[in-house]
């Protein structure tokens, strides 16, 4: 299960690369409910759901008795976007699985409607491994603050940082909403309109999001919302601009993580106006225990309000048990 089409498509290719020449056939195809069914399927939790219940009725089986391993790929941001009432439907239908791995880079732990809480409502025992880098910025991503007056210094500012990034090389921006992508491309564009941007947002259709990221053939710079910023991996990236300042530190991390997949070094420049000085703050001071901001935007808001500390939580213990693991 991917949260995305784009990621489904990721992991397409992926799987095309690793399995080449293994006599193993992979194929990008939409119905599998009228076919025999493969031994590995990929695909959105609700489309899968979906399609599994048409093709039991089609040839009057029970697929899902027959699923022996679950795959949750961006986990947090799976089980965060889709309805719990159809995921917990699928866990059930598919209960005789030998295996669930969740994956994911972030899970907020901060309340009672954390991710991790409702991980832990979902599956009721997990083998948890963590690894030393998790829920920070990797090492060979530089970030830098720059501050600016007002939107039309943050387009210069914009341009001019865009001027490092060399010839072969890519760069995200990051804005907060589709309106204001929209907004920056047209800006953007005004200055030069021959200049090689193209956008990625919920509003673009599948094909023309997967022309703009083409690895060859896609756009030099490419301007986003946060739908990039999850699990993607952009070769010869070596520049993130955070071009709206995040709202929350979730977003920070994975908008920063889609530079240097290759571990080449690379920044990630955040750019921030008055309106963003109270988290441009926090963010700054914790910059090196990203975990004490985990929180959802409201909590954030209330802590700013009244002044309260932000500290760090232990996450609770885990259970053990063989069948589920993140």
């Amino acid at each position: 299960m991917a949260p995305t089409h784009l990621l489904v498509h990721q992991l397409y290719h992926v799987l095309s690369k690793v399995i080449k020449g293994s006599g193993i056939t992979v194929a990008m195809e939409d119905d599998i409910e009228t076919q025999e069914m493969p031994s590995i399927v990929i695909g959105t939790p609700l489309k899968l759901l979906s399609k599994f219940k048409i093709y039991n009725l089609n040839f009057k089986v029970d697929v899902f008795q027959n699923i022996g391993i679950l795959v949750l790929d961006e986990a947090d941001q799976l089980i965060e976007e889709t309805n719990e009432a159809a995921l917990r439907e699928f866990l059930k239908l598919a209960r005789n699985r030998a295996k669930t791995v969740l994956a994911a880079a972030t899970v907020s732990n901060a309340g009672r409607l954390s991710t991790e809480n409702t991980i832990a409502r979902l599956f009721r025992k997990l083998k948890v491994v963590r690894t030393d880098a998790v829920h920070s910025i990797p090492t060979h991503i530089d970030a830098e603050f720059v501050y600016c007056v007002d939107y039309n210094q943050k387009i210069e500012t914009l341009l001019d940082v865009l001027q490092q990034v060399g010839s072969k090389e890519r760069a995200l921006i990051f804005c907060g909403s589709v309106e204001s992508s929209k907004s920056l491309l047209h800006a953007m564009k005004a200055v030069n309109p021959r200049l090689d941007v193209g956008v990625v947002n919920r509003d673009v259709d599948l094909p023309t999001q997967l022309a703009a990221l083409h690895p060859e053939h896609g756009n030099k710079f490419i301007v986003c919302t946060d739908t990039l910023a999850r699990g993607i991996d952009l070769g010869n990236v070596n520049m993130v601009v955070q071009f709206d300042f995040p709202t929350n530190v979730l977003h920070y991390i994975h908008r920063a993580g889609r530079a240097g997949r290759n571990l080449q070094r690379c920044k990630t420049v955040l750019l921030w106006t008055d309106a963003n000085r109270e988290f441009h703050t926090l963010l700054y001071e914790n910059r090196n225990n990203l975990t004490a901001l985990f929180s959802r935007k409201r909590g954030l808001r209330k802590k700013l309000k009244r002044g309260v500390a932000i500290t760090s939580h232990a996450p609770p213990e885990a259970g053990l048990d063989t069948n589920d693991s993140m």
